[in-house]
């Protein structure tokens, strides 16, 4: 019984390592970021569900602030957000309006080369919307410096590729 017992030990210090390799973890700095935008759609809901009166720059920048608040844009993101001003839709929800009856699902993180892609689908009862965030790694934390947009029977487009005037 003892060798039994002997052999069974050395095959689990033998295989458990091998169980790892090829899996991909999710970083833990990345994990709290995650965490950080589930809050910032929580947030945003219920500054979208009463809203701040005579707000100057309207809902796009003050979801990129809201972001920037949590230290999940990246600068250069922010300030080509601040740079196209005046766009009709607020970025965290590809929306002109908030739906109450919305369900919003922040996905798994993706790995995609070095960076990450995060999905958040909005389900609108009968169409559902995905904004895939896309996170990189900068000085140690993970932040969005891109997103992609996905609309039923809309063409697909990213946030860095709108400009003034889109």
């Amino acid at each position: 019984m003892n060798k039994i017992k002997q052999l069974f030990i050395f095959l689990i210090i033998i295989f458990l390592p091998l169980t790892a390799i090829g899996e991909e973890t999710t970083p833990a700095t990345l994990k709290q970021a995650l965490v950080e935008l589930r809050a910032v759609y929580e947030i945003e809901e219920h500054l979208l569900a009463d809203p701040i009166p005579d707000e100057p720059q309207g809902e796009t920048l003050s979801a990129a602030q809201l972001l920037k608040a949590h230290n999940l844009i990246t600068p250069s993101l922010f300030k080509h957000v601040e740079n196209i001003g005046g766009l009709d839709f607020d970025i965290l929800t590809s929306s002109q309006d908030w739906d109450l009856k919305w369900k919003v699902v922040v996905g798994e993180p993706i790995k995609n080369g070095k960076d990450y892609k995060i999905p958040v689908t909005l389900d609108r009862d009968t169409e559902k919307s995905i904004v895939s965030w896309k996170f990189v790694e900068q000085n140690g934390k993970w932040q969005i410096d891109d997103a992609s947009y996905l609309e039923p029977g809309e063409k697909p487009f990213t946030l860095r590729s709108l400009q003034e005037g889109d």
